[in-house]
């Protein structure tokens, strides 16, 4: 079996990025109805001066260094998730700045409308949960409407592994490209990690991965090894946070029990 290639690098500056909020802007640069903000939502986040920060780490190959991306991204469900992914991975998606060396390219997203990007993440949350039901044989229980060419879909009418598959091919917008490299090899091009995301929920379906749901999260994870129970470590962390936290609060229950009796 062949190994694809990826072509693109994420630059990220962890802690360097401005959070916007509404009361900062003009009720005309918001998107959507001014209505619908309060004065403290998040309505942008970005970059600080960019041509000057130096970045903390090496760009990194999405598909190498962040296997579990596509399912780290889900878990953003506020700002504040949003803001740990951020500083993690960088933004999500939005304005970018592109460095070519040969086929190669570095992508700095520089700004992103937080509107846009739930709008997507709504999409993407509903698409994978419904995976992650039909993958572990539980009854669906939900049936969340997509829009696809102006038409809306929905596992109500239709099969749901239909669906999918309707949306994995509308929000396939990646390249790729067949280059010569050490060999012939057919190789994967990325505009933001939204794009990343799809493309490894796609390969997670194709490949019929195992996910469970973290004992302490309740997060979806890929299952590496049988006895996992918790969300993996994230990029740059050694263990996971989730058995951490698990560990922890155990033992304070322990310790609260004994001193108790």
């Amino acid at each position: 079996m062949f190994e694809m290639k990826c072509l693109t690098r994420f630059a990220v500056f962890s802690k360097k990025y401005e959070e916007v909020l509404a009361k900062q802007v003009a009720d005309e640069e918001l998107v959507g109805e001014p209505a619908w903000y309060s004065p403290n939502d998040l309505v942008r986040l970005q970059l600080l001066k960019p041509q000057t920060n130096k970045r903390l780490f090496d760009p990194y190959n999405p598909l190498f260094h962040t296997p579990n991306l596509y399912l780290d991204l889900a878990k953003i469900n506020n700002d504040k998730d949003l803001i740990k992914f951020v500083n993690v991975y960088g933004l999500p998606m939005g304005l970018s700045e592109v460095t070519k060396e040969g086929i190669d390219e570095t992508i700095t997203l520089i700004e992103m409308e937080t509107f846009y990007f739930f709008e997507e993440l709504d999409e993407y949350q509903k698409l994978l949960n419904l995976w992650y039901e039909i993958m572990n044989e539980e009854q669906v229980s939900h049936y969340p409407s997509f829009l696809v060419n102006g038409e809306f879909i929905s596992n109500k009418e239709k099969e749901s592994n239909e669906v999918i598959a309707k949306i994995l091919n509308h929000k396939k917008s990646w390249k790729e490209t067949i280059e010569y490299l050490d060999g012939i090899s057919l190789c994967v091009s990325f505009r933001n990690l939204l794009e990343v995301a799809y493309f490894q929920l796609t390969y997670a379906i194709l490949n019929r991965k195992s996910l469970r749901k973290c004992m302490e999260c309740n997060a979806i994870f890929e299952v590496t090894h049988d006895s996992q129970k918790f969300c993996p470590a994230k990029r740059g962390v050694k263990r996971s946070t989730c058995e951490n936290t698990h560990k922890i609060r155990k033992r304070r229950q322990k310790q609260k029990r004994n001193n108790t009796n």
